[in-house]
């Protein structure tokens, strides 16, 4: 576990990005997806919507997910405080997407039951963040720690419904990528042009 402090700090996910470039660099894989390359993402990262508590609105956030069973399992990095996490509390309707599968529909509960826990512990260990995520939390990894503390995890079950409440997030932004792409063509022509007169 010294080696995890070491090399994380004291806290190995820090306090809840709320702006700055933490903020930025944690929102980036919604940008990405909405540029349309949400295939480069990481398989495990997924995208999703909840119904904002306040405004009633589709609200979108990337998170790592885990399938079990005919059934995913998200995890907060930050236990209740992420606004993702208020609005299931408030509302458990959500849609979620893999960053190569379709759209997802269910209903979200936090998992408290112990033998679900003791599978999604040993599940979910292929997450890079798994170990610095438990020291954070003061659990030690093992499976009867993580179950004894299991009121510091927030971990949510989504069993599907079927029911498409919530619209899934769309690549509203692929232009960018095209543009982008068009600008580079031209520049390295434009350069190539320069190289021969």
């Amino acid at each position: 576990m010294a080696a995890v402090e070491k090399q994380f700090g004291e806290r190995a996910l820090g306090d809840l990005p709320r702006d700055g470039w933490r903020k930025a660099f944690y929102k980036a894989p919604l940008l990405a997806w909405r540029t349309g390359m949400r295939r480069l993402l990481p398989p495990v990262m997924a995208c999703i919507t909840t119904r904002g508590r306040k405004s009633g609105l589709p609200r979108h956030t990337m998170v790592e997910h885990y399938p079990f069973g005919g059934k995913y399992y998200v995890v907060s990095g930050w236990q209740e405080k992420p606004q993702w996490v208020q609005n299931l509390l408030a509302d458990p309707t959500v849609t979620l997407q893999s960053s190569w599968g379709k759209p997802f529909y269910g209903t979200a509960s936090r998992l408290q039951d112990d033998d679900t826990m003791k599978r999604v512990f040993k599940g979910m260990h292929n997450s890079p963040m798994w170990v610095p995520w438990l020291a954070a939390n003061g659990i030690e990894d093992n499976a009867d720690d993580f179950i004894t503390k299991k009121d510091r995890v927030y971990i949510f079950q989504i069993t599907p419904t079927g029911d498409a409440e919530l619209p899934p997030l769309k690549a509203d932004l692929i232009w960018v990528t095209g543009l982008t792409v068009l600008g580079l063509v031209l520049l390295v022509l434009g350069l190539l042009r320069k190289q021969k007169g």
